[in-house]
């Protein structure tokens, strides 16, 4: 047992160093994001907390440019800072902040859109205050489901530790049983 806790420190202490590495930071993130379920909720997630700030920020005057810089600095996946690094040099080449964003491709596309009508009605805070709650909701959903289904499964699994535990017990006296009625 203490060589397979040695092989488990020295792989995390690898990975740490191996993920140190900001190139390699880059590419570990944006596979995240692609994981297949996982990847969705992590982007979704990110993006919720980005459009809420951002609403925040738009919402007591403070400039588009400056607020997604001081937002992209709040983001933990490297992979979506630099999306939106490349967002902000869109805008500030004239381009709006929903077709930066759905050019990034890594933004969900309910943010792209409720972004696109806030732009048009002039109400970009408010809408991504709306698109922000409605990927938080989206994500406690997930997560409710998720972990009802998880339930049974746990259930299943302490059900067969325990015929294990029973087994174990039971068939050594089951042994000595017909041991003692061969003599």
């Amino acid at each position: 047992w203490w060589a397979m806790l040695l092989c488990l420190g020295l792989a995390v202490l690898l990975f740490t160093r191996w993920i140190a590495d900001p190139g390699r930071r880059l590419a570990f993130d944006g596979g995240l994001l692609r994981l297949p379920l996982l990847g969705g909720l992590i982007r979704d997630l990110h993006a919720a907390r980005m459009a809420r700030t951002l609403a925040k920020m738009i919402e007591s005057r403070l400039p588009l440019i400056e607020g997604i810089a001081m937002v992209s600095g709040t983001l933990r996946n490297r992979a979506l800072r630099q999306a939106t690094g490349t967002i902000v040099e869109d805008i500030r080449g004239g381009s709006s902040l929903s077709a930066a964003m759905r050019r990034s491709g890594l933004f969900p596309p309910i943010l792209v859109h409720m972004a696109a009508s806030g732009e048009a009605a002039g109400k970009l805070d408010e809408m991504l205050e709306h698109a922000a709650d409605y990927l938080e909701r989206e994500f406690d959903m997930f997560t409710a489901t998720m972990l009802s289904l998880l339930e049974p499964l746990v259930i299943v699994v302490m059900g067969a530790v325990v015929a294990v535990i029973i087994l174990a017990i039971l068939l050594p006296v089951l042994q000595l049983d017909t041991l003692a009625g061969l003599s």
